[in-house]
């Protein structure tokens, strides 16, 4: 039995967001993907590569603003990869505040390779210290007061949906993925 996944793939970039929707990448991309994920995953359509209908209809593109909105609940892997970097600590705070409320127990967050979880270290034990990825381990009293803080509303919003795409994994991503799902879903 293969498992439901859903992908919900957010920025605050519109454009960004509508580009990646349409799911065509240029031929340059068969540099760094290779024949068999190219076949696998892709068909050939003019000047470029369109993604499988099958994995589009796994990936949903919404605007998103993290700072703000918490992302999707129950959320098995969230992603973000190289935004902490660019915002100052108590920004950090609040968007890693909202990343634990959204992460099932459990689940796993991806950050880039500069950053950290940092004052939400009790919350999370390190599943892969090469790639980034954190588990969550549940809720503690270190989390209540930021999440407390919080507008009300800001529980209830959900992000607009634009539409579904997909994207290319990186080399190793794949065998990290694979781990995870193996590490938190069931055998068939």
């Amino acid at each position: 039995v293969k498992p439901d996944v859903k992908i919900f793939a957010t920025d605050i970039d519109r454009g960004a967001l509508e580009t990646a929707a349409q799911g065509i990448y240029p031929l340059s991309i068969a540099a760094d993907a290779s024949l068999d994920r190219l076949g696998k995953y892709f068909f050939k359509k003019g000047d470029g590569y369109q993604i499988q209908p099958r994995i589009r209809k796994q990936i949903v593109f919404a605007y998103h603003n993290i700072i703000k909105d918490p992302p999707f609940p129950k959320m098995d892997l969230i992603s973000c990869r190289n935004l902490l970097i660019y915002l100052q600590g108590v920004l950090q705070k609040k968007v890693l505040s909202n990343f634990c409320f959204s992460l099932n127990d459990n689940g796993f967050l991806m950050l880039g390779s500069s950053e950290s979880v940092g004052e939400f270290s009790k919350s999370f034990s390190i599943f892969s210290s090469s790639w980034k990825i954190h588990r969550f381990v549940g809720r503690n009293n270190d989390l209540t007061p930021a999440l407390l803080e919080r507008d009300p509303v800001h529980f209830t919003r959900k992000p607009e949906v634009i539409f579904p795409s997909g994207e290319i994994a990186r080399e190793g991503y794949d065998v990290v993925l694979t781990q995870i799902m193996e590490s938190c879903m069931p055998p068939t």
